[in-house]
């Protein structure tokens, strides 16, 4: 759904263009409002969110793939997938930090998604894992303690879109649009 948003931005611009300097003017206020420059404390943690999470990746990742077959196959299991949610912070973060800022509906969206995804995986999974293993219970509440999180913040950043948006319509409106 938000993919789609630019390009009907851009078809509504079409049909009633504005000036070249109120155009500036418009894109320039999207800007300042969608966009936020990371600082040198934002920077320096999304650096090290990508630093853990290739750490994450590459230990836990090596630990799924050269555990011995003794290993029981739950334990691989959840090692592959830490793994891969390193490495999806680490690609997440170094995108973030090579572009320089953070786009406060997409990226904040991914984040909340990521998050959400996740928790559902780890819920399910122990969920599974704990009608076998009664000992499970314990990592299953932990994953509906992190689930109810990811629930709290995917909707604390669908609020934060729509006010988001909504600014954008009163600045659409503010240039007599």
């Amino acid at each position: 759904m938000n993919a789609d948003l630019p390009s009907h931005r851009e078809r509504l611009l079409e049909q009633d263009p504005l000036s070249g300097p109120a155009r500036a003017g418009y894109e320039r206020a999207l800007a300042e409002l969608f966009e936020r420059r990371l600082g040198r404390f934002e920077r320096l943690r999304y650096v090290l969110l990508a630093a853990v999470g290739a750490i994450a990746a590459l230990a836990l990742g090596s630990l799924a793939l050269t555990e011995p077959a003794t290993t029981p196959l739950a334990t691989r299991v959840v090692l592959g997938v830490l793994a891969a949610m390193g490495a999806t912070w680490f690609a997440l973060a170094a995108r973030l930090v090579r572009r320089g800022s953070v786009h406060l509906v997409a990226d904040r969206a991914r984040i909340a998604g990521i998050v959400l995804f996740f928790a559902v995986l780890q819920c399910g999974f122990f969920g599974w894992l704990s009608f076998r293993h009664p000992e499970s219970v314990l990592g299953l509440f932990v994953g509906l303690a992190g689930l109810v999180i990811a629930a709290v913040v995917f909707l604390v950043q669908r609020m934060r879109e729509s006010e988001l948006r909504t600014r954008e319509q009163i600045l659409r409106g503010m240039l007599g649009r």
